[in-house]
């Protein structure tokens, strides 16, 4: 058997019209949901042309190299994370970085595709939240297990970049300690003459 029409049994190439071609690449089944896995890839010009974006494809799987999922939502990848990479991660950190995402992200965001979220997607996340009184280490928190979650993401190749990078979260207020001076010092730590007492 030829290695093209190895190729062809892992991939498929439609005509779609006039010099116009549809390469499809299966990717196999979803960790989470079991679904199969295919990339879709509009390609102008001639088959030939579609031939060669179908080897490259084959190719990079090949080397281990992943292939975008274009139809890969927010929601979907936040649900493979915690089905496949979360296991190094302490029960209770689980736990609480799932509470954050499930009160945190509303339903339009969820559902919007990896590849066309934007910084300011989560920008107005974290600008509504505020709004909505969350304190800035709760808005901060949850910013955290998206950015980590979203570089997992940019590391397997399923996100050319991580958008929450680009973000400005709230700043969390610290205290301000001053530092006392030597002669402060001194008299802080000299003991203190008991109430009453009379020298000797």
């Amino acid at each position: 058997m030829t290695r093209t029409t190895k190729a062809r049994r892992r991939g498929t190439i439609t005509p779609k019209g006039e010099g116009k071609w549809l390469v499809r690449v299966s990717q196999g089944r979803h960790p989470v949901t079991g679904q199969w896995l295919r990339l879709a890839k509009l390609v102008l010009g001639t088959r030939r042309d579609a031939e060669q974006v179908l080897t490259g494809l084959l190719g990079n799987q090949d080397h281990g190299i992943p292939l975008p999922q274009s139809k890969m939502t927010l929601h979907a990848w936040l649900e493979e994370y915690e089905a496949v990479w979360s296991a190094g991660l302490a029960p209770q950190t689980r736990e609480n970085q799932a509470q954050a995402l499930r009160t945190g992200l509303p339903a339009p965001l969820l559902a919007k595709k990896l590849a066309s979220l934007t910084a300011r997607d989560f920008q107005e996340l974290y600008n509504a939240l505020s709004a909505r009184g969350l304190k800035p280490r709760t808005v901060g928190f949850l910013h955290r297990v998206l950015r980590a979650r979203l570089n997992k993401a940019v590391a397997l190749g399923k996100l050319s970049r991580n958008p929450t990078l680009a973000t400005d979260p709230p700043k969390i207020s610290r205290r301000e300690y001053r530092v006392l001076s030597q002669d402060e010092a001194r008299i802080f730590l000299a003991p203190k003459l008991v109430s009453g007492a009379s020298d000797p």
